[in-house]
């Protein structure tokens, strides 16, 4: 495994951050392997990256802020796993796959927007990030996995219409979850499979459906308000 590894930097590039003459990104192809050096408290990664590999990132606890555009298709397995201090991360539309425990850890991140072209969140994504409080998926999920958002202080939360699977443990200890904002219909909603196994905190929510416009009968209905966020009617 070391000799692959090393075989892998050898014949990767270094390239230096735009605004960070010291810290450099260890690039194979349009791989994102490491960040090398000293790593900024912000980071924009380049547009020739499609891949950001599985722990790119990990432990890294200068970083506060990153910014991946829409060139990048996967965010690897732990790919910022443990940067405690990262409070916002932009993801782009053209994002497919985030990978599992790719933000665990993450204790300062308050909230994030998942793009629509998302197709799959790993297991434990966001599991121990204790300050995460809303979270807006826009992808195409089918379903959270085991753990996703497992010890966060989620108090609001939006839930697309394609989604039909909530796997155990999903919501575990989240005890402040008030709000889910569901993108489809009540009956929709019913059809979800929800695991039984740790996820209370879904039980005692509040749930509502999405209505752009203010409904005339009696029901739990949503919109995004004129900052794009998750409103009740």
């Amino acid at each position: 495994m070391k000799k692959l590894l090393l075989g892998v930097l050898a014949l990767s590039t270094t390239i230096a951050l735009t605004g960070c003459s010291q810290s450099k990104l260890v690039v194979d192809g349009d791989v994102l392997l490491r960040v090398w050096d000293d790593t900024p408290t912000k980071v924009k990664v380049p547009k020739k990256i499609k891949t950001i590999a599985d722990e790119a990132f990990y432990m890294y606890h200068n970083l506060e802020e990153v910014i991946i555009p829409g060139n990048v298709e996967t965010i690897g397995k732990g790919a910022f796993s443990g940067c405690e201090n990262l409070e916002t991360v932009t993801l782009s539309e053209g994002l497919v796959t985030i990978g599992r425990k790719a933000f665990v850890g993450c204790e300062s991140l308050y909230e994030i927007t998942i793009p629509s072209t998302v197709t799959s969140i790993g297991d434990e994504c966001f599991c121990g990030c204790t300050w995460l409080r809303y979270v807006d998926i826009k992808g195409n999920i089918a379903s959270i996995g085991s753990g996703t958002f497992d010890y966060t202080a989620l108090t609001n939360i939006v839930l697309p219409k394609t989604l039909n699977t909530i796997e155990s443990s999903a919501f575990n200890n989240c005890d402040n979850l008030s709000n889910i904002y569901f993108a489809g219909t009540e009956e929709s909603w019913n059809d979800v499979y929800i695991s039984e196994y740790n996820n209370d905190a879904i039980k005692n929510a509040k749930v509502s459906f999405y209505s752009a416009t203010q409904p005339s009968k009696d029901g739990n209905y949503w919109h995004y308000d004129k900052d794009g966020n998750a409103q009740s009617w």
